[in-house]
């Protein structure tokens, strides 16, 4: 062999054993060219052919041995990603990598993107696939959620294919939460039940899905038939058949009279000379004479009069281009527009080109009509579906719309502003969700409004994080947070945003919490927590807290003294929660108990009792507290004279406190021996003396 001659005047030359495996393989001695394969890639590392024959040898030497095969079909396939890599045009590589991929059909989205590319690859190199190849792109691109990708390849699909499968999997993506055009889901699987009867699981799809829509046409159409005024219809179409006053369906192109054509065009000019422009059998419709034989020259044409008998059969889509008629989005008991459908697949004919511009100036001025009228039962069967147009322009349906809903938006946005200054609340941020149907619409449109949706669930965050951030409200941050669990669609990153700041807060709220404190007293509950005070069914909410005392009294003998302790809440308003017991035993834990609640009080009470005090004598008001009245400058009591008793004044910056025997003592540092004596369990908030002296400095 010429090969082997090769191999013996230079063993290092990979050339030799490159034709030496060729040779082998071709005379089946597979085991010689695996051998001469290595060498090969040893020497050239870099030839992209080498390494794919190395894959395909591998492939075909091992085919039979179950035991081996797991591990050699792993080291086929990193012998055709090796070829790839240096040549990502090596089409037999692709090929073959591509079914190793699909064999091994793992959820992986690794491993997923790795097969689109392959067959994606071979898709851009051979412009064809096969139809399980686009089958399976369709199914990759659904598992990575790319549903609009996976729609393409399953359309390619449908019109070669005599696999029911690509035809079924439309309807499961037309379906799916996030593309949510179930108009098109029922079409296609009656579509799928037409072409292959027997396939029950389009059947039962169908069955499934079909009550709620026909609930939902039902509400649609019970507002009427179109949400546009007379005057705007037939803005942006009027099919020539109509306006000449044909009654009857035409079955094909061939069956159009021409003399019929031209004697009901004559009868339809002299209407309008005779009418000033209105049409006796079109309501509301009144055109120059111009413009009527305009339309009506398109019928001497034979691909747009095919067009427009198309339209004028289907007497929803007649009603919706030239009124805006929305009984072409709902879904009928038994009927689809199949016959459509299947003329919109016929890609040659360029009836969905020629129907685009219409069809989306139409669908755009019925859109906005519908939000601005806060329609939402027509709103949702403009969004299922039957947007018959050319996908390049399906982004420009949504336009105004879109503009519409940022405008909504506005005040979520406003309302952020204010957050700054002004406390928010939940009721609030929940009233603009739900003002003008916002939040309703945002959860209907689909992912062409993520854009809207993902800045009013920011509006709500900002709101949530401002709460916290500056008003220290962390259970309002999380009320305000919870909201956002109101909208159904949220892009991934937001979610993962989301999922992170309840976690955030949620651990927030629970360190803010350690110190509540409950007990059980007979039948009621007495606690102390950071948003209120109860005992059984009186409650008090921490803001509302006028004032608090306590304090613990002994008495009885001294080998069993009686230990009672009471704590005393009253609220602005003058209801009073009282805590009151007294034992003889287990005096460790109920002091604990005590403990326990001073704790409490001062974690979650004081501050904010303190708090309405500082404002009342920064407004230049005297609060008493027992037998001293408080103002902003100090604290004034009575002190006993020799024979008369005086009133004494203190300033803060003089004022020192101690405390005796259950007692809080107000002492003037200058002159000790005024003071005087509050009891810290029969005196309300008597314990604030202290921190107003830190406020008041």
């Amino acid at each position: 062999m010429s090969a082997e001659h090769a191999i013996k005047l230079d063993a290092d030359e990979p050339n030799g054993w490159w034709f030496s495996a060729l040779s082998h393989q071709a005379l089946g001695n597979l085991h010689e060219a695996l051998e001469a394969l290595v060498i090969v890639n040893n020497l050239s590392p870099d030839f992209a052919n080498g390494w794919a024959r190395y894959g395909a040898v591998l492939q075909a030497l091992y085919a039979d041995e179950d035991d081996q095969y797991e591990m050699l079909l792993f080291s086929a396939r990193e012998a055709f990603e090796k070829a790839i890599n240096i040549d990502d045009s090596h089409s037999s590589a692709l090929t073959a990598l591509s079914k190793i991929y699909s064999e091994n059909d793992s959820d992986d989205p690794d491993e997923i993107d790795k097969e689109i590319y392959v067959l994606s690859r071979l898709d851009e190199l051979e412009k064809w696939l096969t139809d399980n190849q686009l089958n399976r792109l369709g199914i990759l691109h659904y598992k990575n959620k790319n549903f609009f990708d996976a729609i393409r390849y399953w359309e390619r699909n449908i019109q070669r294919t005599t696999d029911p499968a690509s035809l079924f999997n439309l309807g499961l993506v037309y379906n799916h939460t996030e593309v949510s055009q179930d108009a098109d889901a029922i079409d296609f699987w009656r579509l799928t039940v037409q072409r292959y009867p027997k396939y029950d699981r389009a059947v039962t799809q169908i069955n499934k899905l079909l009550p709620r829509m026909l609930t939902l046409s039902q509400e649609a159409m019970s507002t009427g038939k179109t949400v546009l005024d007379a005057a705007q219809w037939y803005q942006h179409y009027l099919n020539p058949f109509e306006l000449l006053g044909f009654q009857e369906e035409i079955d094909a192109p061939g069956d159009i009279d021409i003399k019929e054509i031209q004697r009901l065009r004559k009868r339809l000019i002299q209407e309008i000379e005779l009418e000033n422009g209105v049409v006796p059998w079109m309501k509301d419709l009144q055109i120059d004479r111009s413009k009527a034989i305009r339309i009506c020259e398109d019928l001497h044409n034979d691909r747009k009069s095919e067009f427009h008998l198309h339209v004028f059969n289907n007497k929803p889509l007649l009603g919706f281009l030239g009124r805006g008629e929305h009984r072409h989005f709902t879904v009928d008991d038994d009927w689809s527009p199949l016959d459509t459908l299947e003329y919109l697949g016929q890609s040659k004919n360029g009836f969905r080109e020629w129907l685009t511009e219409p069809f989306t100036k139409q669908f755009k001025i019925v859109i906005e009509k519908a939000i601005d009228e806060e329609n939402l039962a027509v709103l949702e069967v403009l969004l299922d579906g039957r947007r018959w147009v050319a996908k390049p322009n399906t982004e420009q349906f949504f336009e105004g719309a879109r503009k519409k809903i940022d405008q909504r938006l506005e005040k979520l946005e406003e309302e952020n502003e204010k957050a700054e200054v002004y406390k928010p609340s939940v009721d609030d941020v929940s009233r603009l969700l739900n003002e003008g149907s916002l939040l309703e619409m945002l959860n209907l449109f689909p992912t062409f409004f993520w854009k809207q949706q993902d800045r009013a669930v920011e509006f709500v965050r900002g709101l949530a994080v401002t709460s916290y951030n500056k008003h220290d409200d962390s259970s309002l941050c999380k009320g305000i947070l919870e909201l956002s669990e109101r909208f159904l669609f949220k892009s991934k990153k937001h979610n993962e945003i989301v999922k992170k700041d309840f976690k955030a807060i949620e651990d927030i709220i629970s360190e803010e919490k350690k110190h509540e404190v409950n007990l059980t007293s007979g039948k009621d509950r007495w606690e102390i927590l950071k948003d209120g005070v109860r005992q059984g069914k009186n409650y008090i909410p921490t803001d509302s807290i006028h004032s608090v005392r306590w304090g613990e009294m002994i008495s009885g003998y001294e080998a069993s003294p009686t230990h009672e302790y009471l704590f005393v809440f009253k609220s602005d308003g003058g209801d009073e929660v009282k805590f009151q017991w007294e034992v003889t035993s287990d005096l460790k834990k109920h002091e604990q108990y005590n403990k326990s609640f001073i704790d409490a009080i001062l974690h979650y009470v004081m501050q904010g009792v303190i708090d309405k005090q500082v404002v009342k004598l920064e407004g230049d008001q005297i609060i008493q507290i027992g037998s001293c009245a408080t103002s902003r400058k100090g604290i004034e009591f009575k002190t006993k004279g020799y024979f008369f008793s005086k009133n004494h004044f203190v300033p803060w910056s003089q004022v020192e406190f101690d405390i005796e025997n259950g007692s809080l003592v107000v002492i003037d540092s200058r002159e000790p021996k005024k003071r005087i004596s509050l009891s810290l369990r029969e005196v309300d908030n008597a314990m604030t003396l202290q921190f107003l002296k830190r406020e008041m400095k």
